[in-house]
């Protein structure tokens, strides 16, 4: 089990806060980053959170090596998902790539 990071702007949200949960929800995210520091993530996360978006935090590990996700979303579809991505680079200046995620378990 991990922590997520999820991150959505459907509305500014000036009062989010960088959640971290042991599952994430099922669907298409925006992934801003990965990793190998924790610190360096939480820092994208609460930037993120300054310009209106709501992030999580989700570990893994591709190889030896533990990782930190930051990651936007979930979006319903792949449409919604690329538009995020158009939204998040004119927001902050990072292009992210899309994961479909199937969520906590799978």
């Amino acid at each position: 089990a991990g922590r997520s990071a999820v991150c959505s702007r459907r509305s500014p949200a000036p009062s989010a806060r960088v959640t971290e949960a042991a599952g994430i929800e099922r669907g298409w995210y925006v992934q801003l980053g990965s990793f190998g520091d924790a610190g360096n993530a939480r820092r994208l996360a609460l930037r993120l959170e300054e310009a209106g978006f709501s992030a999580h935090l989700q570990d893994h590990a591709p190889g030896e090596r533990a990782m930190t996700r930051v990651l936007v979303g979930p979006e319903q579809n792949a449409n919604d998902a690329k538009a995020l991505v158009t939204l998040l680079e004119e927001a902050v200046g990072l292009k992210g790539h899309l994961l479909n995620l199937r969520g906590a378990g799978e």
